[in-house]
């Protein structure tokens, strides 16, 4: 989070269950954030426990196909049904989308279809080529859509008659209808996929032929300013911000598995704990009082401690910051022929200011939102106001509004290190100072770092000290990075062979409570299956045979007596506890069964696979 905060203080191993407001006391934006924290965790646990870590509500029919996959364009791309679901008790929603009317247009193409719309604005986003639409009749009574289609283009140009939209098919028979936008696993509005020349890496996984995948969901929270959100921002007041939000991001994703291994296995080996932690230090010989020390200044300092590139110690990099990277401002204009960054006003004191020789990040919603690093570039002696005059720092580097397009909300954060190079190396078995900061920060050999690491070190002048976790001996202990975590849950298998894309849903249902069977006993309306063992300590009894078969699958029935399966008084199946046995009759079995009580006193464990009489 880079908000413009004293400290982060919640610590889920407090077990703190509230924050009590004192009277006459000065009100801290720590304390109230602690608040916050305190309550997400209680409710987030509550739901998991009760939920698990992974679960579909059943609560009714606008439920029951929560983020469900579908296969659309011949297995090109998948669709993303809209409902709710926990993921590590965090909700996650997808709204339907709203109804937008159309008109059919006449046009001469033959291969082409147009349709106009009274508006591009539909649920806060513009529609746009490649996403995908809904279509249904005008007074709306199909359950299912007539079509779906996806955009080819939009004209923005508005007319008396609205927006022209010309759909990837040749025709539709309707003249005129409704219309809902749907979302797909490639047009996601958090998950934008970068090109080659963002993502070097190619993280993102696409559906390829003759390959199987597990569908899964990545959520996690992302901190937003008045730079990435503007409505949060009242503009009555002239103000650059007042608060910040934190929104929950899902993102379906696709974990390409390997052939002939487990699939859970695989899974769970995605799913390892990650490890990744940091020692901090005030200098020993600056907290004594030398006169550099930056703790010594009259301001106090939240530090913030972010990985850039990934990797082991020693082979990661890291950039620091004394205000949790909070100096940042929307980018108006960025030329690379004059590089030169144009800047919105900023509105701050000389103090928060860009100036000269610093090094600024340049970022955008498509790199936060995959996880990806900005560039960083070093201003020069030309900087001053709200033009910020640049220097690459490697000569490979794209830095232009192609790159970072306006669309994406580009913006450039200021960093404090004074370092020759853009990014600072990490090293192993070694304390790393800070500039002249007075810190110093030890990597572990042993972590893995990944970029968006980060950790909080809080700079006090009054004790002349930093904030970190220590011993007994006043040693500093290894903290585990501050953020981003991630929670993950299964959504479907997938196999693409020969051109045909096969779907087996992997969602976790779970039933209201009202529809949950009580303790005391209930009716089971449906299939029951069992796979592991069943065991019998009363009569199992079934007054009425639903089904022409009664089929045990497989697994253990374990009694201390003979067990029969009756139906009109005859036998029709007995496992004998002395033998072993397996005896099967041949009767009409539509009327009822019970396990009757027969004679013998040892407990028997014997195995059914696959009987039905």
């Amino acid at each position: 989070m880079k908000g413009d905060f004293t400290r982060s203080t919640f610590r889920p191993q407090n077990h703190y269950s509230s924050v009590r407001m004192q009277q006459g006391r000065l009100q801290l934006d720590a304390d109230w954030n602690e608040q916050i924290d305190i309550q997400r965790h209680l409710l987030q646990m509550q739901a998991r426990d009760m939920l698990g870590t992974s679960g579909v509500p059943m609560a009714d029919l606008s439920t029951e196909r929560s983020f469900q996959i579908d296969v659309i364009e011949n297995g090109k791309d998948l669709a993303i049904a809209p409902g709710r679901m926990y993921i590590d008790g965090i909700l996650c929603e997808l709204e339907p989308g709203s109804f937008l009317s159309f008109d059919r247009k006449a046009t001469s193409e033959p291969d082409r279809t147009e349709i106009e719309v009274s508006t591009l604005l539909v649920d806060g986003q513009n529609l746009a080529p490649q996403q995908w639409i809904e279509i249904f009749s005008a007074d709306q009574t199909e359950v299912e859509p007539r079509y779906r289609v996806r955009i080819a283009g939009v004209d923005p140009t508005p007319r008396l008659s609205g927006f022209t939209i010309t759909l990837d098919r040749s025709s539709i028979e309707l003249k005129s209808g409704k219309l809902r936008r749907i979302l797909t696993l490639n047009t996601q509005p958090d998950y934008p996929q970068p090109d080659a020349a963002i993502d070097a890496q190619k993280s993102w996984v696409a559906l390829t032929q003759g390959k199987s995948y597990l569908v899964y969901m990545d959520v996690w929270q992302r901190h937003l300013t008045a730079i990435e959100a503007p409505n949060i921002r009242e503009s009555a007041l002239n103000l650059p911000d007042t608060t910040t939000r934190n929104k929950t991001v899902w993102q379906v994703k696709l974990l390409e598995l390997e052939p002939d291994k487990d699939i859970k296995e695989q899974w769970n080996a995605s799913l390892k704990v990650r490890n990744a932690t940091l020692k901090a230090r005030a200098n020993p010989t600056f907290s004594n009082g030398g006169a550099n020390s930056s703790l010594r200044r009259l301001e106090n300092q939240l530090y913030r401690i972010e990985i850039h590139t990934p990797g082991k110690a020693g082979q990661a990099t890291f950039k620091w910051s004394r205000d949790n990277g909070t100096i940042v401002s929307a980018i108006e204009n960025l030329d690379d022929t004059t590089n030169i960054i144009t800047i919105a006003q900023p509105s701050r004191d000389v103090s928060q200011l860009f100036a000269p020789n610093q090094w600024v990040e340049i970022s955008d919603n498509v790199r936060d939102l995959n996880g990806l690093p900005g560039t960083l570039v070093r201003l020069t002696a030309d900087t001053s106001g709200t033009k910020l005059v640049f220097q690459k720092a490697k000569d490979r580097d794209i830095v232009n509004l192609s790159q970072f397009p306006k669309a994406q909300k580009p913006k450039v954060r200021r960093w404090d290190h004074t370092t020759s190079t853009a990014e600072i190396p990490t090293v192993v078995h070694k304390w790393l100072p800070l500039d002249n900061e007075g810190i110093e920060v030890w990597f572990d050999d042993n972590s893995d770092y990944q970029t968006g690491d980060y950790w909080f070190i809080p700079a006090r002048t009054v004790t002349n000290d930093i904030e970190w976790l220590q011993d007994d001996f006043r040693n500093p202990l290894p903290q585990a990075i501050a953020g981003t975590y991630h929670a993950y849950g299964c959504l479907a298998v997938l196999k693409y062979e020969q051109d045909q894309l096969t779907v087996v849903d992997d969602r976790n249902p779970f039933p209201a409570l009202a529809n949950c069977l009580p303790k005391s006993g209930g009716t089971i309306t449906g299939s029951l299956t069992i796979q592991d063992s069943l065991t019998v300590k009363q009569r199992l009894t079934a007054n009425q045979l639903t089904s022409e078969t009664f089929t045990i699958n497989s697994g253990k029935i374990n009694s201390p007596i003979n067990l029969f399966l009756q139906t009109s008084d005859q036998n029709q199946l007995s496992i004998i506890h002395e033998t072993g046995n397996i005896g099967i009759g041949i009767t009409d079995p539509k009327l009822s069964f019970m396990w009757l009580h027969q004679r013998g006193h040892r407990q028997h464990s014997g195995s059914v696979r696959a009987i039905a009489i």
